[in-house]
């Protein structure tokens, strides 16, 4: 098998502190939009989509090689 990476930037901001934190997602060294978020669980649904398999294989962190 071989070995997908993707990289993000991840931008975090509020306009004020009693306001929800909204995320902005772009993919390095690609050509595609940023993707902006109006809450944290929407980036994270997403993320989650991009990352569903149809082989649950359990995460693992750490050295790889």
């Amino acid at each position: 098998m071989e070995k997908e990476t993707r990289s993000y930037l991840l931008r975090l901001w509020r306009s004020a502190e009693n306001q929800p934190w909204r995320a902005t997602i772009e993919q390095i060294a690609a050509e595609h939009a940023p993707q902006h978020f109006a809450a944290i669980d929407d980036l994270l649904n997403h993320l989650h989509a991009l990352t569903a398999s149809t082989t649950s294989q359990p995460a693992s962190f750490g050295n790889e090689e």
